[in-house]
C-alpha cells in the first residue's frame, strides 16, 4: 500500500529549497525574449486547478503594477478576448492540460503573445507558445500539487517584476522560503490535526466542465 501521507510530505519538504532556487532566479534577471515589444497592457491568465489558484493568488500584484489582469479557467465557453496587445498567460505544470494548450492556440491564432509556464519544455503547451518559463519543480511524489503550485506562485512573481511591478522578488521568496522552513520545523504542532481535517473532507463528486457549474 502506498504511503500518501508520507509522499506528501517529502514533497512539502522540497518547497523551501524551490522557493530559494527561484530566488536565486530573481536575483539574477530572466530574459523574456517574448515581452520585449510594447508592453501588454492586458494580461489573461488561464489554467485549471492549482494553475488557477497560483494565478488568483498572484493577479492582485499584476494589477498593482497597473495591469489589467483576468484570470480564467482554460475550460470556460466564454474565453477572453484575445487580440494583438494582450499577453496570455498559459498555466500547466504538466503542459499537456488539454483546454489549456487549446488556450495557448487560440491566443496565437488571435495575434496574442502567448507565454507558457510549465515544467515540462517539450510539451505541447510550450510548443504552442511563444515563450517559456520554467517551474523546475521537480516530479512531485504525491500526485498533489504541492511543489508546483508554488513554484507557479514563483513564477508569476518573476512574470510582474518583469511587467513593472515594484516588487523586490528575491526577498519575498527568499522571505517565503525562511518561513516554509520554520513551518516544517513544527510539524509537530499541526501535523496530526491537519491530517485528521484532510480525512474528514466531503466526497467530491464531478458534474461537469468548471465552465457549466
Amino acid at each position: 500500500m502506498i504511503d500518501r501521507s508520507s509522499l506528501l510530505m517529502s514533497d512539502l519538504e522540497r518547497i523551501p529549497d524551490v522557493l530559494r532556487g527561484h530566488a536565486e532566479a530573481a536575483r539574477h534577471g530572466i530574459p523574456m525574449p517574448s515581452l520585449s515589444a510594447p508592453r501588454a497592457r492586458r494580461i489573461v491568465l488561464t489554467g485549471l486547478g492549482s494553475s488557477r489558484f497560483a494565478a488568483l493568488a498572484a493577479a492582485p500584484t499584476l494589477r498593482d503594477a497597473g495591469l489589467e489582469v483576468i484570470v480564467e479557467h482554460a475550460s470556460t465557453q466564454w474565453p477572453a478576448p484575445l487580440a494583438t496587445g494582450t499577453l496570455l498567460v498559459a498555466i500547466s505544470n504538466s503542459g499537456r492540460t488539454r483546454e489549456v494548450v487549446a488556450a495557448a492556440n487560440r491566443g496565437r491564432g488571435a495575434g496574442a503573445a502567448v507565454l507558457a509556464i510549465t515544467n515540462h519544455p517539450d510539451s505541447a503547451l510550450a510548443v504552442a507558445a511563444d515563450n517559456v518559463l520554467l517551474l523546475d519543480a521537480g516530479d512531485e511524489a504525491s500526485g498533489v500539487a504541492s511543489v508546483s503550485y508554488t513554484a507557479t506562485v514563483a513564477t508569476l512573481y518573476h512574470l510582474a517584476r518583469a511587467l513593472g511591478a515594484e516588487i523586490d522578488a528575491d526577498r519575498m521568496l527568499v522571505d517565503a522560503a525562511r518561513i516554509a522552513t520554520e513551518i516544517l520545523a513544527g510539524r509537530e504542532s499541526w501535523l496530526h490535526e491537519a491530517a485528521d481535517l484532510l480525512d474528514d473532507g466531503a466526497a467530491i463528486h464531478l458534474l461537469a466542465d468548471a465552465s457549466a457549474l
